[in-house]
């Protein structure tokens, strides 16, 4: 069995993010994992560490992932199946970070994962190394653009600058 401990970082939430993943094999080899964008979310960075750490298997396993992120366990166990049968929409909304929680929902696919709950900078050493991780990735020079999350950011500014700059709508009675 796998062992995978994940942790997202975003400075200042949002701005500069990291993801940071320990996949531990069953023979014990140890595999990291980092990457940097540079503008995000936490909560992105968290579903972006897990799906590249179950990309990362080369072939079916079984795994135990440990997250410190309380939606990630749930939407492991519960959320994910929901949201995929019903077109990744909530209340008539996309979810946030859809484009990420389907390429986690494909990630599992060819796994069995549960996954479980640990609290944050509670000592597990390799809940702390994926910590490190995200945050060294955060702060690096040479980051990625996350062109679908800063397009929905772009789009949403846009958006309420024509609220704040329209003229009030009259309807002729």
């Amino acid at each position: 069995m796998y062992h995978i401990y994940t942790d997202g970082f975003a400075h200042s939430n949002p701005g500069p993010g990291g993801y940071g993943a320990v996949v531990v094999a069953p023979h014990g080899a140890r595999q990291e994992l980092a990457g940097g964008f540079r503008w995000t979310v936490a909560g992105r960075m968290e579903i972006i560490a897990v799906a590249i750490a179950l990309e990362s298997l080369s072939e079916p396993a079984t795994a135990t992932l440990h997250t410190n992120c309380r939606h990630i366990a749930r939407a492991i166990s519960d959320d994910l199946a929901i949201w995929q049968a019903d077109c990744w929409q909530r209340r008539c909304a996309l979810i946030p970070h859809a484009d990420q929680w389907q390429r986690l929902a494909e990630a599992i696919q060819p796994h069995q994962v549960s996954a479980i709950w640990c609290k944050s900078h509670a000592g597990i050493s390799l809940n702390e190394r994926a910590d490190q991780l995200a945050r060294q990735a955060a702060l690096r020079a040479n980051v990625e653009v996350d062109l679908a999350y800063e397009t929905v950011v772009e789009d949403r500014r846009r958006t309420a600058r024509q609220r704040r700059t329209s003229p009030p709508y009259h309807s002729r009675t």
